[in-house]
């Protein structure tokens, strides 16, 4: 396993290499020092600045070269990981970076990381209360704004589908107001990126009538808001709507988390000299498991982090924890939500929300129409000459005449009363099924299909005419209806926060109700080149 994750960074960073050329960014990769795998949402930001990025899936993240010419040194972190301060200078100007983070030393001199020097012992339910009731004095109550990449996107075997990405601005009135009524957003630019493939399906709302296909979740139920996928984002930051319902089985943060799980202390970990709690929590239901995880401030309770993912559990095997390949395989969503601290108060760092959707299709091969040829008289039907007593069997496509071969041993069924097929011709898209119909029976059965059609009683679904393995020309079976599973994403990464932010006017704020890509107004400042996208690599799933 281990050599087959060197061979993909290895394939990754060849294309990252010839992908960089091309470009005005500098290209690096975020590695575990130990494991060589990479570290997602690895924080990456311009020393002095608080401008920066987060690493994508491979590790990977993009800086603008002119920050090179600058002088620009970047500070490099993540949780449970000592961090690092590189000179921008040391990046190549044509080969793919590798930074290496080393993994927390969890014995830590209390001169270097922020703690109280005498902690009473807790538990781990008391940790998480204090936690909660600290949420107005640890996060920001009065207006601000963050700068970031947003993007949205589905991954299916092969790589990235659908990307949009977006650089935007979120003015936020504070943790005393109502996030989803309150909060406005400006778009500073957007684009539907076609350098990666566009699938006309998946791209669709979801869609829970499935009579003619269309876009499904699994065992969950997740509104569109308008199809504006941002603004399903932030209604999945549980901590920013602690006061009012979030997602399950969380729901009401400051009520709920508690009263919904049951929690246990693991080993402490940090971030940046903050010794942190790190308390799971979990919950069990037929079916259905959540697990969390929450990393906490030792200093003054405040949360950085909070991870959570629901998965089916249809089995019900509650033997240990599964492991991360066995959840990815099983999982509804996920939502992980960073903070950091900045000027003695929390501010989103990143949110990613992602759940497993499956696209579902109507069948592309279908019965049309059946006739009957009752009197054995000469029909002709679409240019077929038929003189016996018959079933003629039009299809919407034409068929694959191999497919037809085992029909001969068959038999259909007419209100459960089967009659033997005697052999089968096949033009075109049509089928012509001739009927045994020496035995006493099986006459008298035809005999009534005769008058209940004579009756108008007569209908295809009376029918089984036993061809559920007859596929057309193009491979298509019968009636089947195909499935296609995707993972979904949207995340926004702040790259700069603002602490007295402008006044702007009401007209040029995104319409929250609509997709973002819908007609939206626009809005780019005189310094938006400070702020980039960091467009992942189209191949990941190599």
């Amino acid at each position: 396993m281990q050599n087959f994750l060197k061979l993909i960074f290895i394939l990754l960073m060849n294309f990252q290499v010839l992908y960089a050329q091309k470009t005005d960014y500098l290209y690096g990769t975020i590695l575990d020092a130990n494991t060589n795998e990479p570290i997602v949402f690895a924080n990456v930001y311009l020393k002095g600045r608080e401008v920066g990025t987060t690493s994508n899936m491979d590790g990977g993240f993009r800086v603008p070269y002119k920050y090179r010419e600058m002088g620009t040194e970047l500070v490099i972190s993540s949780m449970g990981y000592e961090s690092k301060e590189l000179s921008i200078l040391e990046f190549s100007t044509t080969e793919n970076t590798l930074i290496k983070l080393k993994p927390a030393l969890y014995l830590l001199n209390e001169a270097v990381v922020k703690a109280p020097s005498k902690t009473k012992t807790l538990s781990a339910e008391d940790i998480v209360q204090r936690s909660i009731n600290s949420i107005l004095d640890n996060y920001p109550v009065i207006p601000y704004s963050q700068i970031g990449y947003y993007r949205d996107y589905q991954l299916d075997k092969v790589g990235y589908v659908n990307l949009n990405e977006a650089i935007l601005e979120v003015f936020d009135q504070g943790f005393n107001s109502i996030d989803s009524l309150t909060s406005k957003v400006l778009i500073y630019s957007l684009q539907q990126n076609s350098d990666f493939p566009i699938d006309s399906i998946a791209i669709r709302p979801y869609d829970y009538d499935l009579n003619e296909g269309g876009k499904v979740i699994d065992n969950a139920y997740l509104d569109s808001h308008g199809g504006n996928e941002f603004t399903l984002l932030q209604v999945h930051n549980a901590i920013r709507n602690h006061v009012i319902n979030s997602y399950s089985f969380i729901n009401r943060f400051d009520r709920d988390l508690l009263k919904n799980h049951t929690f246990t202390k693991k080993k402490d970990t940090y971030i940046e000299n903050e010794l942190l709690y790190t308390i799971e929590f979990k919950k069990v239901l037929p079916k259905i498991v959540a697990l969390g995880r929450l990393y906490i401030s030792k200093f003054d309770y405040s949360i950085y982090k909070l991870e959570y993912f629901v998965y089916n559990d249809s089995n019900n095997d509650q033997s240990g924890t599964p492991s991360k390949n066995e959840i990815d395989n099983r999982l509804i969503f996920e939502v992980i939500t960073e903070y950091r601290k900045k000027q003695g108060r929390m501010f989103l760092n990143f949110i990613s929300f992602h759940n497993k959707f499956k696209v579902v299709q109507p069948p592309k091969f279908k019965l049309k129409n059946v006739d009957i040829n009752f009197q054995g008289n000469t029909l002709e039907k679409n240019n077929l000459k038929i003189d016996e007593q018959s079933f003629i069997l039009t299809f919407d496509n034409d068929l694959d005449v191999a497919s037809s071969e085992y029909l001969r041993n068959r038999k259909i069924s007419f209100k459960n009363q089967k009659i033997k097929i005697k052999r089968v011709l096949i033009l075109g898209n049509q089928m012509v099924i001739y009927p045994n119909l020496e035995s006493v029976k099986s006459k008298k059965i035809f005999e009534k299909i005769e008058i209940s059609a004579k009756n108008k009683r007569l209908t295809i679904d009376l029918f089984d005419f036993n061809i559920h393995d007859l596929k057309d020309v193009d491979g298509n079976k019968l009636d089947v209806w195909t499935e296609k599973g995707f993972d979904q994403f949207r995340e926004f990464f702040v790259q700069e926060t603002i602490f007295k932010p402008p006044v702007i006017e009401a007209e040029l704020f995104m319409k929250k109700d609509r997709p973002i890509f819908d007609n939206q107004p626009m809005s780019k400042p005189e310094d938006f080149k400070d702020y980039w996208m960091n467009t992942p690599l189209p191949n990941i799933k190599n």
